[in-house]
């Protein structure tokens, strides 16, 4: 039997994610900035609609996605019952989303976020695939592909310091092994909490400790 390769994200740096924002074209900024900065699916991202997005508290509810089926769009829930959910909103993606709600967004409580160049329905993700690529190739990345930029929302979750039940939360996961991954790859994180604990165990020798380590 074949061993089946181990799941590895392919998560994209902030300084990489905003790269690629400067290279997209205004009406899609947003769309990728909510991607990598709340973790969203694409299907949950294509069905955003006004009166998902609070921004007086800050927060973006997801409890539909779509799912394209034979060329038609299709809207359910999202994967999992735990993909219901409600997201913060980082404050790095507030003003983007203004513009976009301004410029963008379909009029009307109901009006899709991301509609398509016709403004009629939803967005495919193959009408975004040439920008992105542009985008990417542009900020370093030739491999990334745009699930990985909920891959990268996972990443930062872990390296913030949410636990495994909030990345399970904020992911929208229904399973521990999905969201452990993210606790595995946060690279940096272990010598963060190195440095944490010589912190903790002594305040005084704890510079000496992180100086030699480093």
């Amino acid at each position: 039997t074949t061993r089946k390769k181990k799941f590895e994200p392919k998560p994209a740096t902030p300084h990489q994610i905003a790269a690629i924002v400067s290279e997209m074209p205004d009406k899609y900024k947003a769309l990728i900035l909510i991607a990598a900065y709340c973790g969203l699916r694409w299907g949950e991202v294509s069905e955003l609609r006004r009166k998902d997005v609070d921004l007086v508290a800050m927060t973006i509810r997801v409890d539909r996605a779509v799912v394209w089926r034979k060329g038609t769009p299709e809207v359910g829930t999202p994967k999992s019952y735990a993909g219901i959910r409600t997201v913060a909103l980082p404050s790095n993606v507030k003003a983007q989303l203004e513009l976009h709600l301004e410029g963008f967004a379909r009029p009307g409580p109901d009006g899709l976020l991301f509609p398509n160049a016709t403004g009629t329905g939803h967005l495919h993700v193959n009408t975004l695939s040439k920008t992105f690529w542009h985008a990417r190739e542009k900020a370093g990345r030739p491999d990334l592909r745009i699930h990985d930029l909920r891959h990268t929302y996972g990443t930062l979750t872990a390296q913030a310091g949410a636990s495994l039940k909030e990345s399970m939360e904020l992911m929208g996961h229904s399973s521990v092994q999905a969201a452990l991954v993210y606790q595995h790859v946060a690279a940096g994180r272990h010598a963060e909490i190195a440095k944490r604990i010589a912190q903790l165990a002594d305040s005084t020798s704890s510079d000496q400790l992180v100086a030699a380590a480093e």
